[in-house]
């Protein structure tokens, strides 16, 4: 699978499991992608990705990771999965790299279920079509949902600190690792000195103290390229992925929100129905067709809610 393939993978469970965690793929990279510290990176990255996505009962048996795991025909068969039901409402695709909130899908994600039926809800009580529906969507009076929950105050405020510490870590890392390739360096250009100096053959002694000085040197250089792949590998790895999955946490911190203000929106709506329905059967009880109308709005929204 490509690159874009795990991007497709992560967002269509964006989109099938509202609420959810998913494990992030890492970031692309425009620049040194072809080098073997990366791809490595990459495909260990990738690999935990898959592994994290296995372990959890609701994603392994999601039609779109499936497909993922035994397509034959992939690049095909994911068109045809995004023509039926997952593109966004506006046509746009999005990706973790463009650090945006969850897409809506139209026929699986609650969100979207939710959304649908508050604009159609706003349609319906204004009348007036579509631009009487967008005026009403960006109305100063549209009821905002108020934050009670201690956790779901303090978690984004532990969140935007922890991706702070973790991105000096890693900046961190990424000095130590850059200084270590200079020691590396320096090591080569020694190591090569000393050649030279074993190949003059002045003296015996003194070539088998070159010799010696030079396998030294070069076992110096090899467990400094060691430990600074495992460092990529292991330390570096970790504290990129804590970085990703902090993205995902922000979508789903951002779909609740979303999820609470469009329930808000909807019980404010009803309430108004039906204190309109009350003033209807009180003052014009023989509208029977409008009475009929309001019941049929207030039994919806709250079958929405």
């Amino acid at each position: 699978r490509r690159y874009r393939d795990f991007l497709w993978l992560y967002n269509q469970l964006l989109n099938n499991h509202p609420g959810y965690i998913v494990p992030p793929p890492p970031e692309k990279q425009v620049y040194g992608r072809f080098d073997d510290k990366f791809i490595e990176n990459r495909r260990l990255s990738l690999e935990k990705m898959l592994v994290k996505i296995s372990t959890n009962p609701e994603f392994q048996r999601d039609y779109d990771f499936l497909l993922f795991l035994s397509s034959d025909n992939f690049a095909e068969d994911s068109k045809d999965r995004d023509a039926i039901h997952y593109h966004t409402a506006n046509g746009e695709t999005t990706t973790i790299s463009d650090r945006v909130s969850i897409p809506e899908s139209i026929d699986y994600s609650s969100a979207s279920i939710i959304n649908t039926s508050a604009v159609d809800s706003s349609t319906n009580s204004s009348g007036g079509g579509f631009l009487s529906s967008l005026s009403g969507a960006f109305s100063l009076n549209v009821p905002k949902y108020i934050e009670n929950d201690q956790f779901f105050i303090d978690t984004p405020g532990y969140i935007e600190n922890l991706d702070l510490q973790l991105r000096s870590l890693s900046k961190t890392l990424d000095l130590i690792l850059s200084q270590r390739d200079d020691v590396i360096l320096s090591l080569e250009e020694l190591i090569t000195t000393i050649q030279a100096f074993c190949d003059l053959e002045v003296n015996a002694d003194l070539s088998l103290i070159f010799t010696n000085f030079e396998e030294l040197q070069s076992k110096t250089k090899e467990l400094l390229e060691r430990t600074n792949m495992t460092q990529i590998l292991t330390i570096g790895s970790t504290i990129d992925e804590y970085i990703r999955l902090i993205g995902s946490i922000r979508n789903v911190l951002d779909t609740r929100l979303k999820l609470c203000n469009n329930v808000i929106n909807l019980q404010s709506q009803s309430s108004k129905k039906q204190k309109n329905l009350i003033k209807i059967k009180s003052k014009f009880h023989n509208q029977l067709d409008k009475i009929t109308k309001y019941e049929k709005e207030i039994e919806k929204l709250d079958k929405d809610l």
